[in-house]
C-alpha cells in the first residue's frame, strides 16, 4: 500500500530523525543524572560520548552492554527531578547543559574520548581504595566495572574532571 503525498525517502529520514532525537534525550537524561552538577561542559560532553559509544558498539554487534536505564544509576535522577527541572533555575540550567552536550555528541563526528564506554566518579574510586584512576586493572578488579579489559582515557590538558573515563582495551572507536 502506498501512502499518497509522502515520499518513502522522506518518511525514512523523518523516522531516523525521530530516533536520533530519542537517543539525544535518553543521553541527556544520563548526563543530567550522572554529571549534571559538574561545572565543566567538556566533562558533560565526554559523558554524552560514553553513552553514544556504547550504543554504537552494541549496534555493531561487537560488545554487549546493559540498557541505558539499567547501567547508569544517575538516569533515575532525571525521573525524580522532572518537577524541579521546571521550577528550579539551577536544575533547569543543568538539564539544558546536559541536553546541549547530548546534541553535540550525537551530531559530531569527532569523539574526544577516543572511544570511552565507562565513567566513574573519582570520589567513588577513592572510597573503594583506588587513588590512581589510571590503574584500570584495579578499577576492573575492585569494582567489577566491566567484563572487558579497560584502559584509562586521560582528560584533555587543563581539565580536572570529577569522573574517570575508560575505554575497552584494543577496541576501535
Amino acid at each position: 500500500m502506498k501512502v499518497v503525498g509522502v515520499s518513502e525517502v522522506g518518511a525514512i529520514r523523518n523516522m531516523e530523525e525521530v530516533h536520533r532525537n530519542y537517543l539525544i534525550r535518553e543521553t541527556a537524561k544520563v548526563v543530567y543524572g550522572e554529571a549534571g552538577s559538574v561545572k565543566d561542559d567538556e566533562e558533560k560532553l565526554w559523558a554524552a560520548h560514553v553513552v553514544k559509544n556504547r550504543y554504537m558498539l552494541q549496534k555493531q554487534g561487537k560488545y554487549r552492554f546493559g540498557s541505558i536505564r539499567k547501567d547508569f544509576l544517575g538516569y533515575e535522577r532525571w525521573g525524580k527531578n522532572r518537577g524541579a527541572i521546571e521550577n528550579n533555575r539551577l536544575e533547569k540550567r543543568a538539564w539544558e547543559k546536559s541536553l546541549e552536550a547530548a546534541r553535540k555528541a550525537w551530531t559530531s563526528k569527532h569523539d574526544p574520548t577516543n572511544g570511552a564506554v565507562f565513567f566513574v566518579s573519582r570520589e567513588f574510586l577513592k572510597k573503594k581504595g583506588i587513588k590512581d584512576p589510571s590503574r584500570a586493572d584495579l578499577v576492573n578488579k575492585n569494582i567489577n566495572l566491566s567484563i572487558y579489559p579497560l584502559e584509562y582515557v586521560k582528560p584533555p590538558e587543563g581539565h580536572n574532571f570529577a569522573h574517570a573515563f575508560y575505554r575497552i582495551k584494543g577496541a576501535k572507536p
